[in-house]
């Protein structure tokens, strides 16, 4: 008996077409670098706990829950970002802004439809996406608007030779009830503190041990385009060795 080919598109959903969107645009953070079809695309997972979207270009990723989905078959798909944020547009063009974000879309499989439209969408094999490793556990709270504010006080002293990548980046430094931010150039040195709430079930926290990371610039001033928007805390956790920023049911590694 041959093998049946496995299917490149199974999630089942249906969400508003204003909570999608805003989703997609956070997911794209993930493919900025992206140098594959299968890592230029978004991993549409769906089961009993909601409809989340993933990215990972190797650099960035990305993993953020859409509200007011509806899960009506569970399920991955594998879909293109560009050509799904494109046909959604195109789904609601023409309708005032309050409608468009009210429109019910529904995905099924490689198929995206209205109550008007149904539109195919290109749908690549599940298993070519590379997913990101699970991210470490948080070790403090930091509050979204005041990270916002110091980064853009460091980030413009980071160099930009990129012969010298370790000046291209921001050191972040957790101790104790402080994030520390610092960058330099050699010309320039800025440095930044951001209170922390030390999470009390993390090891290193509670014994009060330092925990460092060095983060690109780049990535950093692309992140802080979300944070500006962003109120109430963040997850910060120290991975090795990347850092992954949680905030409410999007996470940024």
């Amino acid at each position: 008996m041959s093998e049946q080919p496995t299917p490149t598109a199974t999630a089942h959903v249906t969400a508003p077409y204003g909570p999608l969107a805003d989703a997609l645009k956070i997911a794209g953070f993930g493919t900025v670098c992206a140098q594959t079809p299968a890592q230029s695309s978004v991993l549409i997972e769906a089961d009993d706990t909601g409809l989340t979207l993933r990215t990972h270009d190797w650099e960035t990723a990305v993993s953020v829950t859409v509200p007011d989905a509806t899960v009506t078959r569970a399920g991955a798909s594998l879909l293109p970002l560009a050509q799904l944020k494109k046909t959604l547009t195109a789904m609601v063009a023409g309708e005032t802004k309050a409608t468009a974000e009210r429109t019910t879309l529904t995905l099924a499989g490689d198929l995206l439809s209205t109550d008007h439209l149904i539109v195919p969408v290109t749908a690549l094999p599940v298993g070519e996406f590379a997913p990101a490793k699970k991210p470490a556990p948080t070790a403090a709270h930091l509050d979204a608007q005041e990270l916002y504010r110091q980064l853009q006080r460091v980030l413009p002293a980071a160099g930009k030779d990129d012969t010298l990548p370790t000046l291209t980046a921001v050191q972040m430094t957790l101790t104790g009830q402080t994030l520390n931010l610092s960058a330099t150039d050699r010309y320039r040195f800025a440095v930044a503190d951001v209170p922390a709430t030390p999470h009390p079930d993390h090891p290193a926290t509670a014994a009060d041990h330092t925990l460092t990371t060095l983060i690109p610039a780049s990535v950093l001033t692309r992140l802080s385009t979300y944070l500006k928007t962003c109120t109430g805390p963040v997850a910060v956790a120290f991975g090795t060795p990347e850092l992954t920023l949680t905030v409410g049911d999007t996470t940024l590694t």
